[in-house]
């Protein structure tokens, strides 16, 4: 039995890595390919599906397994010891650490209101409502499901 160095390990640790992401990146596109199958065959709306209410906080809820920084494409880092040469490289291209946070919130749109001054009624999905005639499927389930009509003023 040979005895590795530190670097050895280090480098098959790394190489593992990259494989391992290269793996994940490649299953998640058909998961989410099935995902997006079963939303439209079942007429699914976003307010059914049971997502973590932290999704989209500005401070991302530490969880052990969870990671605080990704870049979207696979890589992570838990914000603990040295920064990884993905997000050094993306730091010196110009980009912030900010940028990176897992769950970050997306940046708020200005209020509208239409032609007649009321205001717009929206989700998260892209469904809106202008206040005028009967309210509409996705928004009558929302207010059902304990959701206030003030929670989709946009």
């Amino acid at each position: 039995m040979t005895t590795q160095t530190y670097s050895q390990l280090t480098k098959q640790i790394q190489a593992l890595q990259a494989q391992a992401d290269a793996i994940r990146k490649s299953e998640r596109a058909s998961v989410i390919k099935a995902l997006n199958e079963s939303i439209r065959t079942y007429a699914i709306s976003a307010q059914e599906l049971a997502f973590d209410s932290t999704l989209g906080s500005a401070a991302p809820v530490r969880r052990a397994g969870v990671p605080k920084y990704s870049d979207g494409a696979g890589n992570v880092w838990g914000g603990m010891g040295p920064r990884p040469a993905w997000l050094r490289q993306a730091i010196e291209q110009g980009k912030k650490l900010e940028d990176f946070l897992a769950g970050a919130a997306p940046k708020k749109v200005a209020a509208k209101k239409t032609a007649t001054g009321r205001p717009v009624y929206r989700d998260d999905a892209g469904n809106s409502w202008t206040g005028m005639g009967p309210k509409p499927r996705w928004l009558k389930q929302a207010i059902e499901a304990g959701k206030s009509l003030e929670d989709f003023k946009a």
